[in-house]
């Protein structure tokens, strides 16, 4: 059995991240745990186990309310889809890797110094060095918009990031690798997801 936990990841991003210039309740702030979630494949020895898809194909996801496409593995019937509070994500788990894109409306667009002070608070604030060790983190950005990309390394699996404040949206995207199926020829399949990222954006001032 293979289980890939990328999706709670994404979530600790989202739940843990604050929002520079959000309006807040008067209300005393309460601490919440964060929601962990958890997608399990079943191993070829179990019986009826689904048969996953490989990289050599590759759906096009659409989602008209982001102006947004992405390429996933498999058909479009592998991808599944789960919203957790204002998170959604969409993901399909190949045969060696889990692919995920996570989305959430910030309510408001944001200044440039804020969107990087949320973005690197947002992973500081997420992870545990003790567990958890960051492979390369740094800037990049996305039709002139400030972004990370980052990698991170525990006992099982290797993560790779890459995460944007766009106008009003956070987009965050992922592919988490178990050690034992990741080479450096795993490399080029990481890449096709991520450059297949492509969402319409407000035209940036000059």
């Amino acid at each position: 059995m293979v289980t890939f936990r990328a999706s709670s990841l994404l979530i600790v991003l989202f739940v843990g991240m604050s929002i520079v210039g959000a309006q807040t309740s008067p209300k005393k702030p309460t601490k919440t745990k964060p929601i962990r979630a958890t997608v399990t494949v079943m191993g070829s020895g179990d019986v009826d186990a689904p048969k996953l898809p490989d990289e050599s194909n590759w759906s096009e996801l659409s989602l008209a309310e982001h102006g947004l496409t992405i390429l996933f593995p498999g058909k479009s019937d592998d991808i599944k889809v789960n919203s957790v509070g204002p998170v959604e994500t969409y993901s399909v788990t190949s045969t060696k890797a889990s692919y995920t894109l996570a989305t959430r409306s910030v309510g408001s667009v944001l200044d440039p110094n804020d969107i990087q002070s949320v973005l690197d608070e947002t992973i500081d604030n997420a992870f545990d060095p003790a567990s958890t060790k960051f492979l390369f983190r740094r800037p990049i950005s996305y039709e002139g918009r400030i972004g990370r990309e980052f990698a991170l390394l525990d006992k099982e699996r290797r993560t790779e990031f890459r995460i944007f404040l766009l106008d009003s949206k956070l987009f965050i995207i992922s592919v988490a690798v178990n050690q034992k199926d990741y080479d450096q020829g795993f490399d080029k399949w990481v890449q096709k997801f991520f450059e297949s990222f492509a969402v319409k954006v407000q035209m940036v001032e000059a």
